[in-house]
C-alpha cells in the first residue's frame, strides 16, 4: 500500500469519527447549544476572516493591471 492512500484512509477514518463525535454532542448530550454556538463562532470567524484576506491580493492585481494599463496610454 502506498504511502499516499494510507494517509487518505487515515485522514478519512479521522473525518468519520469527528462527524460521529460531532452529531453525539449536538444530540445525545446536553452540551448541544453549547455546540452550535461554538459551530456557529467559528463558521463566522472564517467566513469573515477570509473575506478580509481575498480583497487584499485582488486589489494589489487590479493596482498593477491599472498601473500597466495607465502606462501603455501614456507612452504609446
Amino acid at each position: 500500500m502506498s504511502r499516499d492512500t494510507l494517509i487518505g484512509i487515515v485522514v478519512l477514518i479521522l473525518s468519520v469519527v469527528r462527524i460521529v463525535a460531532y452529531n453525539w454532542l449536538l444530540f445525545f448530550t446536553e452540551w448541544s447549544l453549547m455546540v452550535l454556538k461554538i459551530t456557529a463562532f467559528i463558521a463566522v470567524t472564517s467566513v469573515l476572516a477570509i473575506s478580509q484576506y481575498l480583497p487584499k491580493p485582488l486589489e494589489e492585481k487590479f493596482i498593477e493591471e491599472l498601473k500597466e494599463e495607465i502606462v501603455e496610454v501614456v507612452f504609446s
